[in-house]
Parts: C-alpha cells; structure tokens; sequence
C-alpha cells in the first residue's frame, strides 16, 4: 500500500489524479477526485509488488507516483521493502540478512560548497565499484538534494542517514528545541519516501563528544536526540528505526559489544574491539594519490631533506612541510608506517603512508568480514557491517579519505574494495595460520580452494595444496590451516585462489607472513603491459614478484577495475579500463623497481 497525503494552496475544488507505475512505466494503481479542505489522503494498493533489495542482494525496483492538479505535476520515486534491524545491528532486508560493507559520505567540495551532481555521479560509480552497498550521510556533512537520494533508490545504495548535529554541544532552550524540530519535520517529509533510506541517526558523535572531551559534563543537546527527533520520527515515519546517536549504547558510547562503534583505536584502547557489532566509522590516514600530491604541494612542500624519521625532535612520520595540509592531527592517526622502509624520496613517502593505510584496511576488514575469533566453535558473525571513515574527500588535504579531492581513488581505496568483494578469502596469521572463506552473496557457492606458498628469493611457489568447499549464503568458513607445512621461512608470501566448478575465479588473496620492511621484494621485476583498446583491458605480466603495481594516465586520469595490486610470475592479470578515454599513455610501475613501462591507448585507431 502505497499512502499519499495531498496539501495544496488554492481553489478548493480542483480535480487532481494520482498514479503509480512499474518500473515498465505501466499504470499499477491510481486515484482520481477534487480537492476540497486543503488537505487529501488516499491509499493505492498494488497486488504483488516487485520488491527494492540493495544491488548486492537483489534488484532496486522502485516505482514512480505521479501527481496530477491542473497544470502541474510532480514525481516522487518509491519502493516496496522491509527492514529490520537486531540489536546487535544486523540488518534483514525483505527477511534475507544483509551484511553492511560501506563508507561515509563527506559533501562534495568545501571550497565551492556546491553541489555537483557530475562528481556525486562519479563518488557514487566507485561505491559501488568497490562493492558498497551502504553510504552514511554524515551528521556534519552536507543536506543533499532529492536528486542524490533518487539515485542511490535506482542503484540500490542503502544511506544510514543523521540529522545534521555533530560532535559538539547544543542549547536546550525552547526556542532552539522549535527550530530543530522543523528541521526534522522538513527532512522527513521529503526524504521519507526513499527505500533506500535504512535509518535515521540523530547525529554524529554527541555523547562520544563528551566522554572524550568533558566526561564529567551533561549531554548538552541529549534532550533534541532523546526526546525532539524521536518524536517527530514516531509521528511521520513510525516504521523506520531511529538511532539516538553514532556511536551510542553499552557501557560507554562507543562500546563495541553494544549497538555501533568508532575505529580511534589510533588514540584510544578500546576493549572488545576485535569483533564489534558494526563500526559506523573506522580510519586511518593517507596521502592524496603522486598525481594528486604535485597538483596541492610546491616542488619545495613535497620534499625537505632530513624530515621524514621519525625521532625525539620530530615526533611525527611525516615531512613537516605536509603538515599544514593534514587536519585533525592526521600525522597521528597513520596505519601501521613503522612495518615499512623509511622514505628516501617523496615519491617512496607517499607509498609508505598509502601502503600502510591499505595494510589497516586488509588486516582489520578482513578480520570483520570473518567476524569471529579462529579458537570459537559457532557460526555466528559477530560483525555485520563496517563503514569505512571515509570515501571522498572534500578538500585537497592528506587526510582520511580513499578517493581524493580531484576524485583519483588511492591505494587504501582498491584495498577497500577488494575486502568487500562478495565472496572473500584470507587469512588469520594467528596460532594456526587459517585460511577462510565469506559468502556475503544470496546462492550456495562450491568449487576448489588452492593454497600456495611463493619464495621471494627463490622465484618460485615452495608448496601447494588444493582441497574442495561447500559454504552457505551468509557464512564465513575456515577452509584449512597451514600446519601440514610445519615451519615456514618468512620470506614466503600466502596465495590462496578461490575457484567455482567451472574454474571461474571468484576471489583471490594474497598475504604476506612478515612486515614489508623485513621482505626482500625483488628490485628488477620484469614488467610487462599490453593495451587492448577495442575490449577496454590491459593486460600486465612479470618475471619476479611484483609487489604494488600501480596504474595512471598521461594528461588524463582513466578509472581501473583494480590498481596498487601485487602480481606473480607467470600469472596475465587482466585490469579493465573505466570508463575507456579515447587515447593517452598509460604507465605501470612497482613499488621496488624503478623501471616505468607504458602503452598507447587509442580507442579511435583500434576502432
């Protein structure tokens, strides 16, 4: 059943009409009569709808209603579904259980401060290039159009969507509690109908704020998210859930083992932070993409001899020129620097900030998306979603985002992306070395897993094992421990390829067994790189392990299906081309070989 409340200012007898078609544009239900007292409701009730899941799940089927008065009309998208949520926030969307792996969303540009629906157009294709199927509208980000939220109905993108307070202290005078509670009637009354909204959240980080800052202090602004917004959330849209606060609940705010947590353990211990509920926000730092880095810095900003170690009296891992460009104490919330060789150039800076910011993401994602301990006898999946902090920036800083200001996504983001690839592998380097299985996908998935060990020294794959799996939808499986092997040398990486029973591969991961810093990465990999304009892919292979290939244009800027990934010898990768420029240079290049090899792309002569 579709409800619809007309309002209208005018004549009180105009005749109005109201639709509701498919997806086909066929007419499903409609309505017709004369207005009369200023105010309408009517139902449109449709046998058997066609329901909205999120891309990763199903089809966005939406719906169009249209009303008709006189001359004017308008259009609102809708869609069929049912969500409900644990309070463990396990999310079910039409009864199926849908594990959340998504980002937040910053507004688009604060030197503009404008919306630009070309570059949320461009933010939203790599959400879901990296397998995104929930974005959080945050608290002290942007109030966005109904355009973007139309969008994100049609490409089944789910929002958890605040209210526009964060972290910070808010008057509870009655004046104040007025103007808040229009603006949450305002935003209700125009977003509500939108399937892909999940959730409202009265807003970023209030109590958190002030444990972290005044923890002996009220809540000030408790009352508006205790008290205004759910109100007006139980009076206009009483089926959708309404969250106080991210994070909140538990035995202090941002307790992992009650309701949604924040990832600062960079600052902070937080227990029982391995297997959370669901992090709304997880971070670590990184620079912009080498491109970007010459766009924002002076020759002289990027590099100033003698900056980069960290000692008593430079107590950061980064240049001092950078620091001007990093906000929020950035210098302090790097991933793991210290598993990576110190910069010499700042070229191998930017690759040690970027590589240990994609190390987080795999170590710590990876650990979520297994979502339990390797000694634990249950099925359970104690972690049901992770929302990386954050996806684009809105600046041209080196800070937390995996996209950058000029819209080039960055080592941290292919990381990213292939963590939430459906169906996951890796490994637990724990007491047993396991390797695992997810299966974030709808179907029962079987195949063969093969396991290997590569030599950096010796050039060459020391065991290998194959054995067959069976894993439900839903489920995350050990598959097989390392043990048979015994002891292993360290210089040894862990390849393991997940194969349907057609051979198809359907996921890959590759893991070191000890700190870069420690490894010896090859230093002449043979390269090689061939362009295939006509198909849109590039086909790259080596002699010696390749370790972070990295892909970028001449002049122009193309978007790969993956980049900053490792390669094998003897293996082809086959890199797609998105979307496919008419013609440039592409060049490839590894992190330990300073041989750059490059290829002509000309869609124009291959045509």
């Amino acid at each position: 059943v579709v409800q619809v409340q007309l309002t209208w200012v005018g004549q009180a007898d105009t005749p109005y009409a109201v639709s509701l078609a498919d997806a086909h544009g066929t007419v499903v239900a409609d309505a017709s009569g004369t207005t009369a007292h200023g105010r309408q409701r009517l139902s449109l009730s449709v046998h058997q709808p066609e329901r909205w899941y999120p891309w990763t799940h199903g089809t966005p089927t939406c719906y169009t209603l249209t009303v008709r008065a006189e001359k004017e009309a308008v259009s609102r998208l809708v869609g069929f579904r049912q969500i409900d949520i644990s309070d463990r926030f396990l999310f079910r969307v039409n009864g199926m259980p849908v594990r959340m792996w998504g980002a937040n969303l910053m507004h688009l540009d604060t030197l503009t401060n404008c919306y630009a629906p070309e570059k949320m157009t461009r933010i939203l294709d790599l959400a879901q290039l990296a397998n995104c199927n929930m974005l959080r509208v945050w608290g002290e980000a942007d109030k966005l159009p109904e355009a973007f939220y139309e969008e994100c109905d049609r490409r089944g993108i789910l929002l958890w969507q605040d209210f526009f307070l964060g972290c910070s202290l808010y008057s509870e005078e009655e004046d104040q509690l007025s103007l808040y509670r229009q603006e949450a009637e305002m935003l209700l009354r125009t977003r509500k109908h939108h399937p892909c909204i999940a959730l409202w959240c009265g807003g970023n980080e209030l109590y958190l704020a002030q444990e972290y800052q005044h923890p002996e202090a009220p809540v000030y602004g408790e009352k508006i998210i205790r008290e205004v917004f759910p109100e007006v959330c139980a009076r206009l849209d009483p089926h959708r859930l309404y969250y106080p606060s991210s994070p909140c609940g538990g035995s202090f705010a941002n307790d992992p083992q009650c309701g949604d947590t924040h990832g600062y353990t960079h600052l902070w211990f937080v227990p029982g932070r391995a297997y959370p509920h669901f992090l709304s926000e997880n971070c670590r730092v990184s620079t912009p993409t080498w491109q970007s880095m010459n766009q924002m810095m002076t020759p002289d900003e990027l590099w100033e001899e003698g900056t980069y170690a960290l000692t008593a009296h430079h107590p950061c891992e980064i240049p001092e020129s950078w620091m001007k460009h990093t906000p929020n104490e950035g210098w302090l919330k790097l991933g793991p620097v210290e598993h990576y060789r110190d910069a010499e150039t700042p070229q191998e800076m930017v690759y040690r900030v970027c590589a240990a910011h994609a190390e987080y993401i795999h170590e710590q994602v990876g650990r979520f998306r297994r979502g339990r301990a390797p000694w634990e006898n249950s099925d359970i999946r104690h972690t049901n979603g992770h929302l990386l902090w954050r996806l684009n920036e809105n600046s041209n800083v080196i800070s937390f985002g995996v996209v950058d200001y000029f819209l080039q996504p960055g080592h941290a983001y292919y990381e990213m992306k292939r963590c939430y690839a459906p169906v996951f592998a890796s490994v637990a380097l724990d007491d047993h070395a396991g390797i695992y299985l997810t299966n974030d996908t709808t179907r029962t998935i079987a195949g063969t897993v093969e396991v290997s060990l590569f030599h950096l020294v010796k050039n060459e794959r020391t065991h290998q094992m194959e054995l067959p799996f069976t894993i439900e939808p839903d489920a995350t499986a050990r598959l097989c421990t390392l043990d048979e092997w015994g002891q292993i040398r360290k210089e040894q990486i862990v390849c393991v390829r997940v194969l349907d029973k057609r051979r198809t591969l359907l996921a890959e991961t590759i893991q070191p067994l000890d700190i870069e810093r420690r490894l010896p990465y090859p230093q002449q990999v043979g390269l090689s790189m061939i362009a295939s304009a006509d198909t849109d892919t590039l086909l790259l292979r080596c002699e010696h392990y390749a370790r972070c290939v990295s892909l970028h244009g001449d002049g122009f800027e193309p978007l790969f299906d993956d980049n900053f990934f490792d390669l094998l010898p003897g293996e082809t990768k086959c890199i797609r081309v998105l979307p496919s420029p008419s013609s440039g240079v592409i060049y490839a290049e590894t992190a330990y070989d300073q041989t750059i090899v490059s290829c002509q792309w000309d869609k124009e002569k291959e045509k």
